[in-house]
């Protein structure tokens, strides 16, 4: 009878595993390259070593971390390859929803209502949050700005392909935000891209939208200031 519970929890667990590791991994809060242990994650996550080793199984699918036999887990180096790979799905996948979001909008629908004042707040934290030189909120409101308005479709398999990809590429965004690059232009490009979206321009949508994700690349200087971070 007690089967239930218990697997219900040790999956809540998991899961609670999964999202603290996979976002310290984006944030770089566990760098590229670093080798971590289920013992210590375990510690500082407050829980047992089962979810942990459930959650590294995990982010092994997602190749976010890797097996180095005979040492250990590590965290996965930033691949390129990869990067560019996700940059171009994420274009395909993200001006598909943009440009249906323009297609349906109209502004006596409560909920075209409802995504203005939404993204207007989210506008008004990232502003607050860069005005502090806080990148973990200036990071996270970014990518609300764009979970947001693809949300607005109610396509929960769009919502959870493009999550789990941009794991790879958000980690280049956060170093660019830690290296302060593209801090100033990003509030201004989500206002034109998303009054182009209530316009209802869907090619402004897409050339405006292509040329913000295109900006978060693998680019030279990054790679040389940060080499032990990066591979092929």
């Amino acid at each position: 009878m007690n089967a239930i519970p218990l697997k219900s929890t040790r999956v809540t667990l998991a899961d609670k595993a999964y999202k603290e590791i996979r976002k310290a991994i984006v944030t770089l809060d566990l760098k590229p390259g670093q080798l971590i242990y289920e013992t210590e994650i375990a510690n500082e996550l407050n829980v047992s070593r089962t979810p942990v080793r459930e959650a590294f199984r995990q982010l092994r699918e997602d190749q976010m971390v890797e097996v180095l036999p005979q040492k250990g887990i590590r965290v996965a180096l930033i691949s390129k390859k990869k990067v560019d790979e996700v940059r171009f799905i994420r274009i395909a996948l993200s001006v598909s929803a943009f440009r249906r979001v323009a297609q349906l909008w109209n502004e006596e629908k409560p909920e075209c209502r409802l995504l203005r004042k939404s993204i207007e707040k989210i506008e008004r934290d990232h502003q607050a949050a860069m005005d502090a030189g806080d990148y973990v909120a200036c990071f996270e409101a970014d990518e609300e700005f764009h979970n947001t308005i693809i949300g607005f479709l109610n396509n929960y398999s769009l919502n959870h392909l493009l999550s789990h990809l941009n794991d790879h590429a958000n980690r280049v965004r956060y170093l660019e935000l830690l290296e302060k690059r593209h801090m100033g232009d990003i509030i201004s490009e989500h206002r034109q891209i998303f009054d182009m979206v209530v316009s209802k321009n869907e090619e402004k949508v897409e050339k405006l939208l292509v040329e913000h994700i295109n900006k978060h690349q693998c680019d030279k200087s990054l790679i040389a200031k940060f080499p032990e971070y990066f591979t092929e």
